[in-house]
């Protein structure tokens, strides 16, 4: 997220003023300014506040450039004690002060603060506008959540006339921010107090994957599926007969029960996939597709891991899904895994791809892991395949195992800078 003005900026004001011109021609207000200033950001001495407050400083004067004033400041030391005083001795806060009170990075402090600057008039609806831009700006909810915190955002939309579908700077709905960061109860509180499901995240800036998706579509693209579930009957796409895709968590179960030698979890885990293919349509159905790999590599990372520790069980159940029809696909990344962490027999299977059945396109992007962790014999393979990479259509595969060999080498591994070196030198 992309904001005007951050907690450091604002304690810095104290040394941003010039003072080069003497005491003696400031007026009075300017010398109290100062030295509230002082009092606020620096001291934070209340006691020299109330002197500063008798000489005749007005409160919601500024007291650094600009409109920064005493309440603002007391937000950006967060200094609750001096923010209750100034709004008990009359302060009245402007919109800028609630904004950054929810950039604070204690949850506690931050709802203390919201909670005293809401009770004395803030504007729950401020926006803070980039270089003075109405049309891209962010609101105090927008922040809350991102920042995931959920008193914050009880608090702001308990408010009166608040507005729940502003998009923000960055495209964003308040509800999209709280999907996008996985945020469950604040999407239930805001749903509850009538935010639109069906905005889509609108694209600004840096193109992002996201641009043009419903809060639901998100969800459900990412496997998120109790926040889908809770939108899909906000959105009115209830379906009763839709089947109910396995989760992330029953996935991992599945391949934790597999390496646990479970004999009837292979079964389960190969039902499961042909669940998650049923009817697809590959060029359609681009969230269901990712929410599917999302589902499947919690299983297969998992039994990956198992077999890098040496669970003999967990490796022959990898070596039996390259022959079981959608597992096949997602056998040798959990190869890559493995080797990477030095199971001998994975990276065999990959390093022997063709007589193992597995597209050589699979092996060379599964063997980036082990050459990544600077596995030699790893190493060794890949530079003997690239020696022979002359022709084209190997793009991604090239970029995919330099990647790893830089790695490498950043880590010390000589041998990897030498098939760097050698590879660059061939395509000269």
């Amino acid at each position: 997220m992309r904001y005007a003005l951050t907690f450091a900026l604002l304690v810095s004001l104290a040394t941003l003023c010039p003072g080069q011109q003497s005491k003696s021609a400031m007026s009075n207000s300017v010398v109290l300014g100062m030295q509230m200033q002082q009092a606020v950001l620096q001291k934070q001495d209340l006691n020299e506040m109330r002197r500063i407050l008798k000489a005749g400083f007005k409160i919601d004067n500024p007291i650094g450039c600009g409109t920064f004033n005493s309440v603002d400041g007391a937000v950006s030391v967060e200094n609750l004690e001096i923010l209750k005083f100034l709004l008990a001795s009359g302060a009245r806060p402007n919109g800028g002060a609630l904004y950054h009170a929810v950039w604070s990075h204690h949850p506690d402090v931050s709802r203390q603060m919201l909670e005293m600057l809401l009770n004395s008039g803030a504007d729950a609806n401020y926006r803070d506008c980039y270089m003075g831009d109405t049309n891209r700006f962010s609101t105090p909810l927008h922040v809350a959540c991102y920042q995931g915190y959920l008193d914050d955002v009880q608090l702001l939309v308990n408010q009166p006339g608040v507005e729940l579908n502003l998009i923000d700077i960055d495209g964003y709905t308040p509800l999209m921010q709280a999907v996008s960061k996985r945020h469950k109860e604040i999407v239930a509180v805001l749903l509850a107090k009538g935010a639109d499901p069906n905005i889509a995240k609108r694209p600004a800036g840096a193109v992002s994957e996201i641009d043009g998706m419903t809060p639901l579509e998100w969800a459900e693209r990412c496997a998120m599926d109790d926040i889908a579930a809770v939108l899909r009957g906000a959105s009115g796409t209830n379906d009763s007969a839709r089947p109910v895709p396995y989760s992330v968590e029953k996935m991992r179960g599945i391949a934790q029960r597999i390496a646990a030698g479970d004999e009837s979890a292979f079964n389960e885990l190969a039902h499961a996939a042909d669940t998650l293919y049923a009817g697809i349509d590959y060029q359609k159905e681009h969230s269901r597709i990712m929410s599917n790999l999302i589902r499947m590599h919690a299983a297969f990372d998992l039994l990956g891991e198992e077999a890098g520790k040496g669970n003999t069980t967990a490796f022959l159940a990898l070596k039996k899904s390259m022959s079981v029809g959608h597992l096949s696909s997602f056998a040798p990344d959990a190869l890559g895994i493995a080797a990477a962490a030095g199971n001998k027999g994975a990276l065999d299977v990959l390093v022997h791809y063709r007589e193992s059945g597995i597209l050589e396109s699979s092996a060379i992007f599964a063997l980036s892991k082990p050459v990544a962790a600077g596995v030699e014999p790893a190493i060794n393979f890949v530079g003997e395949w690239l020696a022979h990479r002359n022709g084209g259509g190997y793009g991604g595969m090239v970029l995919s195992t330099t990647n790893a060999l830089n790695l490498a080498a950043a880590k010390g591994n000589q041998n990897a800078q030498l098939v760097l070196n050698q590879f660059a030198a061939q395509a000269e």
